[in-house]
């Protein structure tokens, strides 16, 4: 297992990674990609488009992610990509916001994930069947 400290605003998102399991943790929520599942804490809603041949899946949050208040000890450099383990992590910083992008390996049935301030959007293929369960605040999203 391995962590690390993502800078986010003022602060940093905690990313676990281990095995195929990618965990990112904010003071205020914990979102799990899994290869065939997603678990999301404290959602508003989750939708879902179609574009071509892509299908996209958008969550949005209760509330904006809230950093934990550290200092970051990793160099993310905007636009440069972070290679650990099988994942490219991607941070982007604009005059409106900023994101991060995860492309994940290939044992994952989605391609990347864009995760912003208050959503995150998942990119798969248009094929792949969508199962969304919700337990309180929390959802379970399986695909197939």
């Amino acid at each position: 297992m391995r962590t690390i400290s993502l800078p986010w605003k003022e602060g940093v998102l905690k990313l676990c990674i281990r095995d195929d399991i990618l965990v990112l943790e904010a003071e205020n929520n914990k979102i799990e990609f899994r290869p065939r599942t997603i678990i999301v804490e404290k959602v508003a809603q989750v939708k879902e488009g179609v574009v071509g041949k892509k299908k996209y899946l958008y969550i949005v949050l209760l509330r904006e992610l809230k950093p934990f208040n550290e200092k970051p000890y990793s160099r993310i450099i905007t636009g440069k990509p972070l290679i650990i383990e099988r994942y490219e992590i991607r941070y982007t910083r604009t005059g409106i916001g900023e994101y991060y992008t995860f492309v994940t390996p290939g044992t994952h049935l989605y391609d990347y994930i864009i995760v912003s301030e208050d959503e995150i959007g998942i990119a798969m293929s248009g094929k792949r069947e969508v199962y969304v369960e919700e337990e309180r605040l929390s959802y379970y999203i399986y695909l197939v």
